[in-house]
């Protein structure tokens, strides 16, 4: 639908980075035109359930490709600066979670493109790639909280608002999308059967 059609609401969400990049969207008795419908009538939680295991499998990979990248750097960073063996094991630890999480939603990306369905196991990929990207985002932060949060060393301005709005933007994204506990619920009820 139109994001003027009479009775949709759009409320900007300010984040704490201070950009506006998400929103709540509200439906207050929406007319949708039977041309515009996809799906059947109140089937919309289907609907969206289909498209999100491609969002969830290619969003996923490409989020983990990036987190992998930024790895990399930081892994430069640490070099230089010789830092000590608690933080190589932490970058360890999340180096595992992304490679592990990239695994697996290239493993999906693979399925999908073959035509087979992922369902709700999509959650599971949600849940391991948010949670990576904001391990890999708290890894820096940590790595290099001075650097980024006093800039001793005169660093581009621009390149550490970016840092800066990537560590807040990870918080978000284990909200957007479905939280991590809804996540965890669709786990538990559909693919693992718990009461």
């Amino acid at each position: 639908i139109d994001t003027d059609t009479p009775g949709l609401t759009v409320r900007p969400i300010a984040l704490a980075s201070g950009r506006r990049e998400l929103a709540e969207v509200f439906f207050d008795d929406v007319r949708v035109p039977t041309d515009r419908l996809i799906g059947e009538v109140g089937g919309g939680w289907a609907v969206t359930m289909f498209l999100m295991q491609y969002e969830r499998g290619m969003y996923g990979y490409a989020a983990l490709n990036k987190s992998l990248m930024e790895l990399s750097r930081v892994r430069e960073y640490m070099v230089e600066r010789a830092v000590g063996q608690s933080a190589w094991e932490k970058f360890a630890r999340v180096y595992v979670e992304v490679i592990t999480a990239q695994a697996r939603a290239a493993s999906n990306v693979r399925r999908l493109a073959a035509g087979e369905a992922i369902g709700p196991e999509s959650s599971i990929d949600k849940l391991l790639f948010s949670e990576a990207e904001r391990d890999v985002n708290d890894l820096i932060m940590d790595i290099a909280r001075d650097h980024i949060m006093v800039d001793p060393l005169g660093a581009d301005p621009a390149e550490l608002d970016t840092v800066r709005a990537e560590w807040w933007y990870s918080r978000a994204a284990t909200i957007m999308g479905g939280t991590a506990e809804v996540q965890r619920g669709i786990i538990a009820d559909h693919l693992l059967g718990l009461p």
